[in-house]
C-alpha cells in the first residue's frame, strides 16, 4: 500500500501494535500484516517510537523536574513568573546594522 500509515490507521491502533510487537506478544509477520508495511518499515517504526518515548522524558525532565541551581524554580514556573511580571520572555531580537557596504542575505 503506498497511502501514509496515519492515513490508514488511529494512531493509537498503530501505537498498541508497535508495543504488542516490542513487547512480543505478536510477532514480526503479524504486525507487519496488521499495518500493511514492509519489514524494513516496522523495524523504522519500531525505533522511531523507542526515540520518540526516550525525547518524551527528557522533555519531561528539563519541563518539569530539572531546577536552577539558585532560584530552585522549573522552567515551567520560571516563565509563568516571567509572564505574569511583564518581563520579556525571550531574547531581543539583534537588530540588523545599517551601513554602506553591509549585506543581509535572507
Amino acid at each position: 500500500m503506498s497511502t501514509q500509515l496515519h492515513k490508514r490507521f488511529p494512531r493509537e491502533f498503530v501505537e498498541g501494535i508497535l508495543e504488542a510487537f516490542n513487547d512480543q506478544r505478536i510477532g514480526e509477520e503479524r504486525a507487519r500484516e496488521m499495518l500493511g508495511i514492509r519489514r524494513a518499515q516496522l523495524y523504522k517504526l519500531r525505533t522511531v517510537a523507542e526515540a520518540q518515548e526516550l525525547l518524551q522524558e527528557e522533555v519531561l525532565f528539563y519541563k518539569e523536574k530539572r531546577r536552577h541551581e539558585e532560584t530552585e524554580e522549573g522552567p515551567a514556573r520560571a516563565l509563568e513568573g516571567r509572564c505574569r511580571s511583564g518581563k520579556r520572555v525571550s531574547p531581543p531580537t539583534p537588530q540588523a546594522e545599517s551601513g554602506p557596504g553591509l549585506l543581509v542575505a535572507l
